[in-house]
C-alpha cells in the first residue's frame, strides 16, 4: 500500500507544475488545480511562516525572510532526526540498525520535501515584466527583480539550495545505491534505502531517481519558459509529460503488474491534462467546449484515483 501512496504523492507533484502554465484555464479547472495543490504538505506551513513573519515585521514584504526559512526546513529536520535518533540509541541498550534507520528517515524526509522545497527556491527567480524593462517577482509583486538585495538573495539562498537539496543530496543517494545495487536484498540495504526502491525490478533500482529529476524539469519549464513563449512553454510540457508516459509504457519498472496500470494511468492523467491546456491556449473557446474540456480533465483525474483505490482494495483483500 505504501507504494501507492508513493505513486499518488509522485502524481500530485507531476501534476501540479501545470496549474503555473499561464494557458487561459477555465475557472473551474483552477479550482480543480487549487484543489491538488492544497495536497501540498509543506506550502501551507510555509504560507503560515510568511503570516507570521508580516504580522510582526515591520517591513512590507517578508518574502526572503520566508525563502531562508524554506531552505532551513530540511536541514533542521536532519538535525532534529539526528537528536531523535541519538535519544533512541541511549534509550537502548542494542540498536544495531540504529545507522541504517536513521539514514532511511533522510531519504523518505528528503523524498517528501524535494518538490516542494526546489519549486519554492525557482519560484524566487520567477519574474513578469509589469513596466517597460522592469521585472517583479511574481510571488511577491513588491520586490523588484535583479536589484541588489533580489540578486544576494537568489546567489547565497535560491541557487545553493536548489544546488545542494535540489541536486547534490539525490545523487548522492543515487551514487550511494548503485554502489550496493549488487545487494539490494540484504536487510540492511533494505532498511537503509527501501523507500528508493521497494516495488520495482530489480533492474529499474534507480527509477525513483528518474521521476525525481522530471519533477526538476518539469517546474523549471513551468517556471522559465513562460517568459520566452506560453506556447513554447506549453509544447514543452507536453512533450515533457509525453516522454514520462511512454518511458513508463516502455519500461514498466514495478514488479507488479497493478502497480505499473496505476503508474502509467497517472502518466496518462497528467499527459491528458497539459494536451487540454492547448485548447485552452488558443482562446475563444465558447463556455460549452470549456465546460466540457473541464469535465474530461475531470475524468480522467478521477479515473486514476479510483483505478487505484481500486487496486490498493485488491491489495488488502489479497492479503486477507
Amino acid at each position: 500500500m505504501s507504494i501507492y501512496m508513493k505513486i499518488l504523492l509522485n502524481y500530485l507533484q507531476l501534476i501540479t507544475p501545470i496549474s503555473a502554465f499561464k494557458l487561459n484555464w477555465s475557472s473551474e479547472v483552477l479550482a480543480l488545480f487549487e484543489f491538488q495543490s492544497n495536497t501540498d504538505y509543506i506550502q501551507p506551513q510555509i504560507y503560515s511562516v510568511q503570516c507570521l513573519l508580516q504580522k510582526y515585521s515591520s517591513q512590507q514584504s517578508t518574502y526572503f525572510e520566508t525563502l531562508f526559512i524554506t531552505a532551513l526546513i530540511p536541514f533542521v529536520l536532519i538535525i532534529l532526526l539526528i537528536i531523535f535518533w541519538m535519544i533512541l540509541k541511549l534509550v537502548k541498550s542494542s540498536f544495531p540498525t540504529f545507522w541504517d534507520d536513521f539514514i532511511s528517515t533522510c531519504i523518505i524526509l528528503l523524498f517528501l520535501l524535494h518538490s516542494s522545497i526546489v519549486k519554492k527556491m525557482f519560484a524566487s527567480m520567477n519574474c513578469t515584466e509589469i513596466n517597460n524593462g522592469e521585472y517583479w517577482l511574481e510571488e511577491d509583486l513588491d520586490i523588484k527583480c535583479w536589484n541588489y538585495e533580489h540578486y544576494f538573495y537568489v546567489m547565497t539562498i535560491s541557487l545553493p539550495t536548489i544546488i545542494i537539496w535540489g541536486i547534490i543530496l539525490p545523487t548522492v543517494c543515487l551514487i550511494a545505491l548503485i554502489r550496493d545495487k549488487e545487494n539490494l536484498k540484504s536487510i540492511n540495504i533494505r532498511v537503509r534505502y527501501g523507500f528508493i526502491f521497494n516495488g520495482y525490478k530489480e533492474s529499474k533500482f534507480y527509477w525513483e531517481f528518474i521521476i525525481l529529476y522530471s519533477k526538476i524539469v518539469l517546474i523549471c519549464c513551468s517556471i522559465f519558459y513562460q517568459r520566452i513563449s506560453l506556447k513554447l512553454q506549453a509544447v514543452s510540457a507536453t512533450i515533457l509529460y509525453t516522454i514520462y508516459f511512454r518511458l513508463q509504457y516502455s519500461n514498466n519498472p514495478y514488479s507488479e503488474n497493478d502497480l505499473n496500470r496505476t503508474e502509467l494511468r497517472s502518466k496518462f492523467a497528467c499527459l491528458f491534462t497539459i494536451y487540454c491546456g492547448l485548447f485552452y491556449l488558443m482562446g475563444s473557446l465558447n463556455e460549452g467546449v470549456s465546460y466540457f474540456l473541464f469535465s474530461l480533465i475531470a475524468l480522467i483525474n478521477l479515473y486514476f484515483l479510483c483505478f487505484m483505490c481500486f487496486c490498493i482494495a485488491k491489495t488488502i483483500f489479497n492479503k486477507k
